[in-house]
Parts: C-alpha cells; sequence; structure tokens
C-alpha cells in the first residue's frame, strides 16, 4: 500500500507570485485562507490526500473477492484497465441501438475501472506510474463514454468534444499543480482530485438515467453547466500553474 506522502512533513504551501518565498527562507508564512476551506492549497490538498487513503482500505476489502479472482486468473491492472477501455468502445457502439446492451458494458467497464487500483494494490504493484496509466485510461474510458452519448444524439458532437477535451485538460492541469506537492516514487504523482470524478460520476448518471427512461437528461441544462464547471476549472488551475511557473518550488513532502 502507498504511504501516505504527509507522513513525517509538513505540505509545501500555496504561492502567487505576490506572495513572499517559502518560510524556509526565512520569510513570515502567508495568512491561511478563510472561509469553508480554511489552510493553503497544500494544507487541502493534504487533507483531501489522507481522508482518501483512510477510505480506500473500505474500498479494496469490498473489491477482494473479485481481486483475489482476477489474481488467480493471472490478469494484471493494466489489462483490467484495457478491458474497461474495450467494453466502453462496445457501449460507444451498440449505445444507439440496443441501449440494454450498451448498459451492461458500461456497468462492466465501470468495474473494471474500480478493480484496477484494488488489483494493483493486492499484488504490490502500485506505484505513481501506474496511476499515471490509470488516469490516462480512465480519460480514454470518458471520452467513449461522451462518444456513445453522441452516437444516441443525447449529446451533440460539438458538446462531446467539448467535455472530453475539458475534462483532459483539467485533469492534465491539476496533475501539474499537485505534483508540486506530493512525494512520488517516479518522475511525478500524478493527482487530479475529487472534482473530475465528480464530472464523470455526473455524466455516468445521466447517459444511465437517458438510455434506461429514454428521456434526454443531458438538455437542455445538464451539459451547459457541466461544461461550464470544466470551463472553470481549466481556467483556475491554469492561472495556478502559470503563478507557480514563476515562483520556487518549495518541493515535494518527504519523509526526511
Amino acid at each position: 500500500m502507498a504511504e501516505d506522502p504527509t507522513r513525517g512533513a509538513q505540505p509545501a504551501r500555496d504561492r502567487s507570485p505576490a506572495e513572499t518565498p517559502p518560510a524556509a527562507a526565512g520569510r513570515e508564512s502567508p495568512a491561511r485562507r478563510p472561509g469553508w476551506f480554511p489552510g493553503t492549497y497544500a494544507e487541502r490538498l493534504f487533507a483531501m490526500q489522507r481522508a482518501y487513503l483512510r477510505c480506500r482500505p473500505v474500498r479494496d476489502r469490498l473489491f477482494r473477492p473479485v481481486t483475489l479472482l482476477f489474481a488467480a486468473l493471472g490478469f494484471t491492472p493494466d489489462a483490467l484497465s484495457l478491458a474497461g477501455i474495450a467494453c466502453m468502445a462496445g457501449f460507444a457502439v451498440l449505445a444507439p441501438t440496443r441501449p440494454g446492451a450498451a448498459l451492461v458494458l458500461m456497468a462492466v467497464g465501470w468495474a473494471f475501472d474500480l478493480a484496477d487500483g484494488a488489483l494493483a494494490r493486492h499484488l504490490d504493484r502500485a506505484t505513481d506510474r501506474g496511476k499515471l496509466a490509470d488516469i490516462i485510461c480512465d480519460t480514454a474510458v470518458f471520452a467513449l463514454l461522451v462518444a456513445g452519448a453522441v452516437n444516441a444524439k443525447l449529446l451533440g458532437p460539438v458538446q462531446g468534444i467539448l467535455l472530453a477535451y475539458l475534462m483532459l485538460l483539467s485533469k492534465v492541469l491539476r496533475s501539474i499543480r499537485n505534483a508540486r506537492h506530493l512525494e512520488t516514487d517516479w518522475h511525478f504523482k500524478a493527482v487530479a482530485g475529487a472534482f473530475p470524478n465528480v464530472i464523470v460520476g455526473l455524466v455516468y448518471g445521466l447517459v444511465l438515467l437517458a438510455l434506461g427512461t429514454g428521456r434526454n437528461w443531458f438538455n437542455p441544462v445538464a451539459a451547459p453547466v457541466a461544461i461550464a464547471l470544466l470551463v472553470a476549472d481549466a481556467l483556475r488551475f491554469s492561472s495556478r500553474v502559470l503563478a507557480d511557473a514563476g515562483t520556487p518550488s518549495a518541493g515535494p513532502a518527504n519523509d526526511g
């Protein structure tokens, strides 16, 4: 199981170009942000990481029977990820003509996506390199989910392209910024955070409702709202990444 990157270290603080260099350089740390989510960005990121690490064993226990079966059959985590992509490719083709079969493939692909990380940890193959591969596969799965929605006339082509592209952009920008604060066993740790997964879950739910009920739940509100949220997220993190590029890094937390 991956170690908690926060153990034995204080999180690197969040900085903008107007702020002073790190406290380690002898300057005063910035005031903590008031409001619903107090603290610096790094502190909030570390709090979310700790919460994720606390919840992960529960998910691993839930998937343990499936994990043991896949391990006994000789499956690897990468094989499960690729199987999930194949299922979603079938979903994209069958969505307009055989919605029942398409939903089955979507459910199986989603299960593969959830099980690959549990299998990696069971086989002691969980690495930051594998986490990057998992994010790439998850993004491909989401693109195929959107392609199926477009093929089934639930989304327009422009909406589909925007959703897929903005999801990719959001994950890339978030991973770049978060890697600045997290220790890694590879070149960097790819952590996109919870927000992209919220949008993914929303799209999954709307596709399930649409194909299950025969009613389009995307238009006229849901798809534009999801696109607008992703645009706002991409703008926010692109500005933060550019600001980070102009300031010295405090370095990732380590175990010292």
